[in-house]
């Protein structure tokens, strides 16, 4: 340790004393608390295999003081601050820290990428005439009328020149005009030749993906004018294009008659867009797809990588989705609990003012049942005639209305909860609010009136 501690010293930015720190990934709890107070925490926690908020978190749970903030650059200038005693000296294990995990990650890493290159060595390289799909077909019948209206435009064979080493910029329309697809095509944008190779790659990646039960379908995108190419699984999409990108440019003469060549118009500006002569595949859209190139390897010996994308992003969308659906299903369920609480709440609150409605309507009912006593009382000196009228106007109020009727009413009810159950909205006030973790079928539970909050 004393050593350790000499090269600390020694070392102004920490290189030398790092490397030797490879060699032993165990610290005691001492050795630690010297480590970093010497070695700032980013650097010692790289060397250890882990982040400087790693590093940081296992002192925490040792009760091992850290720097304060300012510390190094006051150390810098002679007037670092004193360094604290670490408490519970005793208390001194041993910390392993699992750098052998970066080498065998490195090693994963390293098979991975014999396996890719190994990958590179047989491909299939397909031809216009061996296309299988009818949308490639169609996008390759495009191509070669667009390759026979420059050679009629130039007066030049694309024969002649498709062969020859590609130059840049570009010395003829082929490689300087680009095909735009149309209604119903394969989604390019490239010169003659990477349109060419591009429905050919297409071909095969839609084979390929349709082995898999990934379906290719084309859209149509009517704010671009064209048409756009997804890999569909299980309702889930990903998009695919073919595009040869460009770079901006002074239009030299030589250019300028290219695009005269080309279009049959004179160019005015002082700058264009020139095609680099290079195809990309991207995949998952323009801005924030992943773009495969020729870099690493031919396009055609990594349809195999591309499958493998798609795929993996196909089921990770379906696997996000579908645990969206599980959120938004629970938080269905919850809401409705919370909502059913609430019904119950506000159910048990009412009844003080329903009891009191129903006292009040019971109390008129008695003193009309009182107040018609009384009128027969008053009847009783009066003659035959007028007490027959009377009789009669009495009889027709007392057949409306039955003095104990909302007693017999309220009875009535609870009679119907003990033995139907809660069915109804009025009757929320008897049941028993649901904990978080229920999942009950509102639909079964509750079948009449009930279904209108839901």
């Amino acid at each position: 340790m004393p050593n350790i501690l000499n090269d600390l010293q020694q070392a102004a930015k920490f290189p030398k004393l790092l490397a030797n720190l490879e060699a032993a990934m165990n610290k005691t709890r001492h050795e630690l608390f010297d480590l970093v107070w010497e070695v700032p925490m980013v650097h010692l926690g790289s060397q250890l295999g882990l982040s400087d908020v790693g590093l940081r978190k296992i002192c925490v749970k040792y009760g091992i003081p850290l720097p304060p903030r300012g510390y190094w650059m006051r150390k810098q200038m002679g007037k670092a601050d004193a360094r604290p005693e670490l408490t519970q000296p005793n208390f001194n294990p041993v910390l392993e820290f699992d750098q052998p995990i970066n080498v065998e990650v490195k090693e994963i890493k390293r098979k991975e990428r014999e396996k890719f290159l190994k990958s590179l060595q047989n491909y299939e390289v397909r031809t216009i005439g061996e296309l299988k799909d009818l949308r490639c077909v169609r996008t390759a019948e495009a191509i070669s009328e667009y390759i026979a209206d420059l050679e009629k435009r130039s007066h030049d064979s694309y024969d002649s020149v498709k062969d020859k080493p590609a130059k840049w910029p570009p010395n003829n329309v082929f490689t300087y005009q680009y095909f735009y697809s149309l209604q119903k095509q394969i989604p390019i944008r490239a010169t003659a030749k990477n349109a060419i190779r591009a429905v050919c790659l297409a071909d095969q990646l839609i084979e390929r993906l349709e082995d898999l039960g990934i379906d290719v379908e084309l859209v149509e995108n009517s704010r671009r004018f064209r048409w756009d190419m997804y890999a569909n699984k299980q309702g889930e999409k990903f998009q695919i294009e073919f595009r040869e990108p460009w770079t901006k440019g002074s239009a030299s003469k030589e250019l300028k008659k290219l695009e005269r060549l080309a279009t049959g118009y004179d160019y005015y500006r002082d700058y264009m867009e020139i095609p680099k002569g290079i195809l990309t595949v991207i995949l998952g859209g323009g801005y924030y797809g992943k773009t495969f190139t020729d870099i690493k390897g031919k396009l055609e010996a990594q349809m195999g990588p591309m499958v493998e994308y798609i795929q993996q992003k196909l089921d990770d969308e379906i696997e996000r989705t579908k645990q969206l659906r599980i959120r938004q299903k629970e938080s269905a369920r919850k809401e409705k609990i919370r909502q059913y609480n609430e019904l119950i709440e506000a159910s048990r609150k009412e009844q003080f003012e329903i009891a009191l409605k129903e006292a009040e309507r019971h109390e008129g009912l008695m003193r009309l049942d009182e107040y018609l006593k009384k009128v027969e009382c008053e009847l009783a000196g009066h003659d035959g005639a007028q007490r027959e009228v009377a009789q009669q106007w009495l009889s027709l109020v007392r057949e409306s209305f039955d003095k104990d009727q909302w007693v017999k009413g309220r009875v009535h009810r609870f009679n119907k909860i003990a033995t139907e159950g809660v069915t109804k909205r009025g009757q929320h006030w008897y049941a028993t609010p649901l904990p978080e973790d229920a999942d009950p079928d509102f639909e079964e539970m509750y079948r009449d009136d009930m279904l209108d909050w839901m």
